[in-house]
């Protein structure tokens, strides 16, 4: 549907019914060669390769901009770049809770732990908490940059939160970053995204807190089990 929005606007959801009887009728028709379409305007068309550094969405970019010159993209790059945001964490710390426990498996269920902060609240869950010292994960991408910031100061905020009301003694989120000489990223995305990090540092210092960028998931693992040492 994000693609169909940001080709159609409003008129998405009658164009996706249409496609859906379409491809309803042919489903039915597996193994008859050649099928029948029901309606004109539709033709069986070849398979064509496509990759992105942003994984789907960046596939789905390039499939806008094939299909339709008069498309909008505003709607579509923001909800990609809060979306990959959200996915890139979530990958990165489920691979560096990986790294941990293959070296460290006790520590397999110091990971993704819920703090009770008052009765019947909703608790913040923090990404990492052994004997008071505690982690959140994040990821920060030069592309998309404005959304990765705000995922991290909502880390950083979760273990205020938690350091406040002395479940942890140190808190500090592992960051997933490029190198400052990444060749992968454009100059002037990568000046930004260092000084992003700067900020990020100040933000988090001014709390007590740490901000700990790591460049690999390796790194990140040994900074989680110098954390936990």
């Amino acid at each position: 549907m994000k693609f169909f929005k940001a080709l159609y606007g409003s008129k998405r959801a009658h164009l996706s019914q249409i496609i859906d009887f379409v491809l309803t009728a042919l489903r039915s028709q597996i193994g008859v060669a050649p099928p029948i379409i029901p309606l004109t305007g539709f033709s069986l068309g070849s398979w064509h390769e496509a990759s992105s550094r942003a994984e789907r969405y960046g596939v789905l970019r390039q499939a806008v901009y094939r299909s339709c010159s008069m498309a909008s993209l505003d709607d579509l790059d923001a909800q990609e770049d809060q979306i990959t945001a959200q996915e890139g964490t979530k990958r990165w710390q489920a691979q560096v809770r990986q790294s941990v426990i293959e070296r460290r498996p006790e520590l397999a269920n110091n990971f993704k732990c819920d703090v009770q902060l008052i009765s019947n609240g909703l608790p913040p869950r923090i990404g990492f908490l052994h004997e008071g010292r505690g982690a959140n994960f994040a990821t920060l991408r030069p592309n998309g940059l404005s959304a990765s910031v705000g995922t991290v100061r909502g880390k950083l905020y979760e273990l205020v939160m938690v350091k406040r009301e002395g479940f942890v003694s140190r808190g500090a989120v592992i960051l997933g970053a490029p190198r400052e000489d990444d060749i992968t990223y454009p100059e002037k995305a990568l000046q930004a995204t260092m000084r992003a990090i700067a900020e990020l540092k100040h933000e988090a210092a001014k709390d007590d807190l740490e901000l700990i960028p790591a460049h690999s998931v390796p790194e990140a693992a040994d900074r989680v089990l110098a954390l936990a040492a």
